[in-house]
Formats: structure tokens, sequence, C-alpha cells
């Protein structure tokens, strides 16, 4: 047994302790979130420092995310180029009607893709033309229209599905396991924070919705 690891590891845990406080917060998923921060080295990018300076975290996360986006619309439209979609925010509103008993209104369907308004009505319009989806009055509000698969839009989307999987794993790309399940976990920390904003704040200015960051510092 590597009894210095497990030294190292003790070490770790009683600073992690010190800390963190709180006991609701003294989880194993915030433990590993606080070593990682701990122990990541730290991220040099020089292309990006040529050009604006040394670069900070936050602006990297911004930078890398809409990087990780454009790589993945890239290579999702080599498999619906083949299809009757468009784009693959099509593929996305699609896969929400796919789930069995999930008959959303538009608004909502709209907002679960962190859409506007006028960008989510134009993907509708898109699916709707095609025959992919139908709408129907909501039985509870008839001012509201929900929304399900047609026929044609399950077969594509079943047609689809084991192709996108394999631009999910190619998104995924070099990294392990463990480190996915990190990135997951972050990613879904960071929507978890800015879906709240999106649907109730979105339209207050930014030095409003920076004080979100400030309560959770």
């Amino acid at each position: 047994m590597n009894y210095q690891f497990l030294k190292q590891l003790l070490d770790y845990a009683e600073n992690f302790e010190r800390d963190v406080s709180a006991p609701e917060q003294q989880t194993v998923a915030s433990f590993a979130t606080w070593l990682l921060k701990q122990t990541a080295k730290p991220v040099h990018n020089t292309q990006q420092e040529g050009a604006f300076g040394q670069v900070l975290p936050d602006t990297l996360i911004s930078i890398m995310v809409s990087y990780l986006y454009r790589y993945a619309r890239l290579y999702s439209k080599k498999v619906i180029d083949a299809s009757p979609l468009t784009t693959l925010d099509d593929f996305t509103y699609l896969v929400i009607l796919l789930r069995k008993g999930d008959l959303p209104t538009k608004t909502d369907l709209i907002e679960r893709n962190i859409h506007e308004k006028t960008t989510g009505t134009e993907v509708l319009r898109r699916l709707l033309a095609h025959g992919l989806i139908e709408q129907f009055d909501d039985p509870n509000d008839r001012r509201s229209k929900r929304l399900k698969l047609t026929d044609r839009g399950r077969a594509v989307m079943l047609d689809l599905m084991p192709r996108m999987s394999q631009v999910a794993t190619l998104v995924g790309g070099n990294l392990t396991d463990t480190e996915k399940t990190q990135l997951v976990y972050l990613l879904t920390k960071l929507h978890q924070f800015h879906n709240p904003i999106f649907l109730d704040e979105r339209n207050e200015p930014i030095e409003k919705l920076l004080e979100h960051v400030t309560q959770k510092k």
C-alpha cells in the first residue's frame, strides 16, 4: 500500500475541511472539485497571450466553451446534411420531443434549448414545415400550443441517433472517463447557475447579473 499517497490524500482532506467549513457542502463531489482546483496545472495559451496578454480563467472558459460548440456543430453537420434537418438546433429540439410522454408547449421547448423566442420560433417553423413535429391545443390552456413528434419525425430521429452518438464520442475526444465525469459535473454546475438567470433575468443589465457571481463566492 502506498502510505505516502494516503498521507497526502489525508492532508488534502484536512485542508478541504478547513476551507469548506459547512458540513452540507463537504461532499465527495465538492471535494473532487476542490482537489482538482488545488492540483490543476496553470493553463497557458500562447496564441491568446500573444494577442491579448495573459488570459484570465473566466475568459478562457468562455472561449473554450464557444470553441467546443463550434466543433460539435461542424461534426454534426456531416450527419445532419443527409437528413431533413437544417441545423444542430433542429436535432436538439427533436431529442426532447423523443422522450416518452414529453409534450412541451412551444415556449417551454424554446426555453429548454436556451433560445430567445424569435430564434426558437424559426426552428419550430422549419420542423413543422418538414412534417417532423405537429402542434395541438393545450387541454388546460387553449391559448397555448403543445408539440409532439410525427411518425416521420420519430423515424428521422431513430435513423439519426446512432450517428449522432458517434458525433458525441468524437466531441468527447481524448478525455478519460474520469475527466469526462469531472467535466460533466462542472458544466452542469455552470448550467444550474446560468439557467435561472436566462429564464427570469436575461433582460437585466450585466451589472445586475454580476451580483449572482459575488453571491456565490
